[in-house]
């Protein structure tokens, strides 16, 4: 009667322990398994802004490389040479900015011709919404200040007409259209990583067989793509 007491008090303590230790190991699954679901998710959400922003990138870059084909006037634009060089520490987007969201957003900017040369130009709110995706420090010249007595030399009367409506609506100088020479600065997009509320790109510009680096900041609001300064060195 005894060892049978005995026995059964072991095997009570047994189940006992079990059901303890099984417990224990569902407290800590529990536990943990909240933040690995919100891992996932923050891991799932950088996959898809640096999906978005390397695809926009990307674009751009095979339209300055000459590498990618088009009909959109301001993407063959992005393949010509407009003056700007890595090699002189300026604000990529300085030059580039109003191209670029002229060719990948197809904006259609106005087109201004006379006998020597065509370019686009844009209103201040137009400017505004470029300035809102893209860090620029240069200022735009109006189309005002633009139009020297040498530069209307050129043109007609009635294209003069049509200018002065232009100017008297504080149109702004986008970009000239220049179409002759090709850019001889070919770029390459390294990696993208997160680096806390913003991404960083690494982007390489090859000039005259030097090569210069770049980080590119870059945020995403919206689904919207925000770049900061591009300086190479």
């Amino acid at each position: 009667m005894k060892n049978n007491f005995s026995n059964f008090i072991k095997i009570i303590s047994i189940i006992v322990f079990i059901g303890l230790f099984t417990y224990v190991v569902f407290l800590i699954i529990t536990k943990n398994t909240p933040v690995n679901v919100n891992k996932n998710e923050i891991n799932s959400q950088i996959d898809t802004n640096i999906k978005l922003i390397s695809e926009e990138l990307v674009t751009i870059l095979s339209y300055l490389n000459h590498t990618k084909e088009t009909n959109i006037l301001a993407c063959q634009v992005l393949g010509k040479d407009i003056g700007f060089s890595p090699k002189e520490n300026q604000n990529f987007f300085d030059y580039y900015a109003p191209i670029i969201e002229d060719c990948i957003n197809n904006k259609n900017y106005i087109m201004v011709r006379s006998n020597t040369k065509e370019y686009k130009i844009i209103t201040e709110e137009e400017i505004n919404k470029i300035k809102e995706k893209y860090e620029i420090t240069k200022n735009f010249i109006s189309l005002k200040n633009y139009l020297t007595i040498d530069e209307l030399s050129t043109y007609s009367e009635k294209e003069i007409n049509e200018l002065q409506n232009y100017v008297n609506n504080n149109y702004y100088l986008a970009y000239e259209i220049k179409l002759s020479n090709e850019n001889k600065t070919m770029y390459k997009l390294n990696r993208i990583f997160k680096d806390k509320e913003s991404y960083k790109a690494v982007i390489e510009a090859n000039y005259n067989n030097h090569t210069y680096k770049a980080i590119l900041e870059i945020v995403v609001e919206n689904d919207i793509i925000k770049y900061k300064e591009l300086i190479f060195y």
